[in-house]
């Protein structure tokens, strides 16, 4: 394998390996939200689209019911669930 490759996979590794969540924080935003956005406008920012997108599967989701989270990531839209809407 090109080295040039190799430097890249160990770049890319240490970052996701860091155990510093402030690193991901930077990277993501405090909601450590970063798997979809909603942009009804068009004009509304990433961290806005991606609290809409949650935030329209409020309507859908009863409170009380149960919510398997079964992605991969820091589980920022489940938080935004419990969190907010119970």
């Amino acid at each position: 394998m090109d080295t040039s490759w190799n430097k890249y996979f160990e770049e890319l590794e240490a970052f996701y390996a860091h155990p510093d969540i402030a690193t991901w924080k930077a990277v993501l935003g405090t909601e450590l939200h970063y798997h979809f956005g909603f942009f009804p406008e068009g004009d509304e920012s990433l961290r806005q689209a991606c609290r809409l997108a949650v935030e329209s599967l409020y309507r859908w989701l009863p409170k009380g019911n149960s919510v398997l989270d079964a992605g991969c990531g820091w589980g920022g839209p489940l938080n935004m669930l419990v969190n907010e809407h119970g």
